[in-house]
């Protein structure tokens, strides 16, 4: 195996490739990436054995086709370092690959090809086609709320749930929800309820070049696989139930309110700088076409910040929210004006605004209630 290649391409590929490879696997090969040239494409590949990979590198001429099992991070760290424009790997006798960076030279131990775990094939018979844009934005608008303790199981992803030309996808962690719907052409009549892993997700977004129109996603009863032009990616699904996502979104509410979604963040920012870790709540009061919002920490004071709310002449209304998730919620939304819908103080706010948009909060409960 003999071959140069841009350094930049081949560094991408590593650090793609790495978001799958754990430093700490349970078996020694698994730390490596399996590198195969033939022809004009370099395949840079790796898996943890939940997740795969197959990052596509196209190059000019080769001069020896093959294959070489590196360490992955120890790789990747060079190739950072390096300056040159191009790097050249060469397969040496004794299971050593050398690495050439202009007058920087690097000798590698080699794992064999043949003990490196195959890596799942894409199935292009149960694929169907996704826009890329609407696939990154029902990543990027949901991912947040995805519960980052690995105790929940089910919640520990996203589900995707494809019907008719929709598809949507819905992510919780018990104390808020969101959920981004997306039209879609769906002419194979797939239907899907999966639950995709967060870290599927993440990978996902990274490979999502601007060269994609259209991804290619495949969906078998425990796995997703993933199709771009650059990359293969297949991941195993989530199991466990989800819970009833349509059950949890008010279908109506008692009172809606209009907020510049911007000032709405920055009053919840403000008032955030005077909570502490064991009183994460901001208080807010509706009354008389306002809105109130204030907290307080023993150890630093208080902040109260008023915003208006024309034509608002009901009751009064108190609620309390942890601000982190009423700012994450917003943050990801794209409307000037979103529109918050409440019930009673101990039931959850809906905040929409963004087309086919749904988040729900449920509120923090204080000491006085």
């Amino acid at each position: 195996m003999k071959f140069t290649v841009s350094r930049q391409a081949i560094l991408e590929a590593f650090q793609v490739v790495g978001l799958v490879i754990s430093p700490r696997a349970i078996r020694p090969i698994l730390t490596n990436v399996h590198m195969v040239v033939a022809d004009d494409m370099l395949t840079v590949m790796g898996t943890d054995l939940e997740m795969s990979i197959r990052f596509h590198v196209p190059m000019g001429d080769v001069e020896e086709t093959g294959e070489a099992v590196v360490p992955a991070s120890r790789v990747a760290s060079i190739l950072k370092e390096c300056a040159t424009e191009n790097v050249t790997f060469e397969a040496e006798i004794g299971g050593k690959v050398r690495l050439r960076s202009g007058k920087s030279s690097f000798q590698l131990l080699s794992e064999n090809p043949e003990e490196y775990p195959p890596i799942p094939e894409f199935n292009n018979e149960k694929a169907f086609g996704l826009d890329r844009d609407k696939l990154v934005t029902l990543i990027r608008k949901t991912h947040f709320a995805v519960a980052r303790e690995k105790s929940r199981f089910a919640f520990n992803g996203a589900k995707l749930h494809i019907e008719g030309n929709q598809a949507r996808m819905i992510a919780t962690d018990g104390k808020r929800l969101v959920m981004k719907v997306e039209d879609i052409d769906n002419s194979d009549e797939i239907s899907a309820g999966h639950i995709v892993p967060s870290r599927a997700l993440t990978v996902f977004e990274k490979v999502l070049g601007e060269e994609d129109d259209l991804v290619r996603i495949a969906l078998e009863d425990n796995e997703i696989m993933l199709k771009t032009t650059r990359a293969e990616i297949s991941s195993r699904l989530v199991e466990g139930s989800f819970p009833n996502y349509k059950a949890v979104i008010p279908e109506e509410c008692a009172i809606n309110l209009e907020f510049n979604r911007d000032d709405f963040i920055r009053a919840f920012r403000q008032a955030a700088l005077l909570t502490s870790q064991e009183t994460r709540s901001v208080k807010l009061k509706i009354y008389d076409g306002k809105a109130e919002l204030s907290a307080q920490a023993l150890d630093a004071g208080e902040a109260k910040i008023e915003l208006e709310v024309p034509g608002y002449d009901g009751e009064e209304l108190q609620i309390a929210f942890n601000p982190d998730f009423m700012v994450e919620g917003l943050k990801v939304m794209a409307a000037e004006t979103v529109t918050v819908g409440f019930s009673r103080a101990n039931q959850p706010a809906k905040i929409t605004g963004d087309e086919g948009f749904v988040y729900v909060v449920m509120p923090v409960t204080t000491r006085n209630g």
